[in-house]
């Protein structure tokens, strides 16, 4: 006779017998410190992030005069340039959403169900997309700045070189 092995694939985490905010990341444990630099990047962000978002947004409907309108929203949905070129972009943001869908989910169950040959890899590979623009634009910055760059160049032409 066999017996088969009932042990879980993953680690059971069990709640706390109690709630606390201190079981919640960051928050039962914040100094003060930590609250003044949350409460600091949150403003940070609302004024050079949110703020002037809203901004646009608030004048896409208001005149001159700051009296409510929806002509312009009327006068971008009227045009035939505009809506094509809203319908493009919609068109590739669900296509481009659906195909990262159908192949970032499968490889995520795998990678977390499943110990297989080259796990460590594909985790290595999915931060690619995440390294890859930084290190991109510093190439770029070391190509422009470099001793024989375009700017290097056009300083030496205008009188400001050795």
């Amino acid at each position: 006779m066999t017996s088969a092995n009932t042990s879980p694939l993953l680690p059971v985490i069990r709640p706390p017998d109690k709630f606390r905010f201190s079981s919640l990341p960051f928050v039962g444990g914040a100094t003060p410190f930590h609250m003044l630099l949350a409460v600091l990047l949150l403003g940070f962000f609302a004024t050079f992030l949110i703020w002037p978002i809203f901004n646009v947004v608030v004048s896409g409907f208001t005149t001159r005069d700051g009296a409510f309108t929806v002509e312009y929203l009327k006068l971008v949905l009227t045009n035939p340039v505009y809506l094509r070129g809203l319908m493009n972009a919609t068109i590739i943001a669900v296509l481009t959403t659906t195909l990262t869908l159908i192949i970032a989910l499968p490889l995520a169950i795998l990678s977390v169900r499943f110990d297989f040959p080259g796990r460590g890899i594909m985790g290595g590979l999915a931060l690619v997309p995440m390294i890859l623009p930084p290190f991109v634009g510093a190439v770029g910055m070391r190509l422009v700045l470099s001793r024989f760059g375009p700017l290097t160049q056009l300083l030496d032409t205008l009188g400001f070189g050795p």
